[in-house]
């Protein structure tokens, strides 16, 4: 089980955002996202924020993301799906709305009622249409997929197939298209 130091990753992250007025959008979205996993834990035993802190990290280490909105967006991206309390309205009115089209554009559909292949298309269609109102959604996403890639070994086999096959139909040639080779 891993540990996340907070204080640490605070640290690690002003290396690659600064200090600025504008990097207080990240650090509120950390804290918020901090508060909204709390207690929540991964099907690896980890503590459930290291999730969004590797999608962060993701974005400002390999994909040179800088921006302090799309890094906060990192952050929040599991919380409207994960915490029944937390609304799109809820993050416009805390972090603004760029960085709530981002969250929207990222939270998977939640009641659907079809087949797998339908929810698939249904999900793909959202993240597109998401994209259309702010690219920075797709950015995000493949951050977000980068790091359930890399913590697959405690899923059972047949999961990590299905996403290791979603990842080479969906995400890596979207990856290629915006010119992120190493997926």
């Amino acid at each position: 089980m891993g540990q996340f130091d907070l204080e640490k990753y605070r640290q690690e992250m002003s290396s690659f955002i600064g200090s600025g007025d504008e990097t207080s959008v990240f650090y509120e979205a950390l804290d918020f996202a901090v508060a909204a996993h709390d207690g929540q834990m991964r099907k690896s035993g980890d503590p459930y924020i290291i999730h969004p802190c590797a999608t962060a990290r993701i974005l400002a280490e390999e994909m040179d993301v800088h921006n302090c909105e799309i890094l906060a967006a990192g952050l929040l991206h599991d919380t409207i799906e994960d915490v029944e309390e937390i609304t799109p309205e809820v993050i416009r009115e805390k972090f603004g709305a760029n960085v709530e089209a981002i969250v929207v554009g990222c939270t998977k559909v939640k009641h659907h009622s079809g087949d797998k292949q339908a929810l698939k298309k249904l999900v793909h269609r959202q993240l597109f249409t998401g994209a259309a109102v702010r690219p920075e959604v797709m950015v995000v996403k493949l951050a977000d997929r980068m790091h359930n890639l890399r913590t697959l070994g405690s899923m059972p086999r047949y999961k990590r197939q299905r996403i290791a096959e979603e990842t080479l139909d969906f995400y890596a040639p979207l990856a290629t298209i915006l010119g992120l080779f190493t997926l």
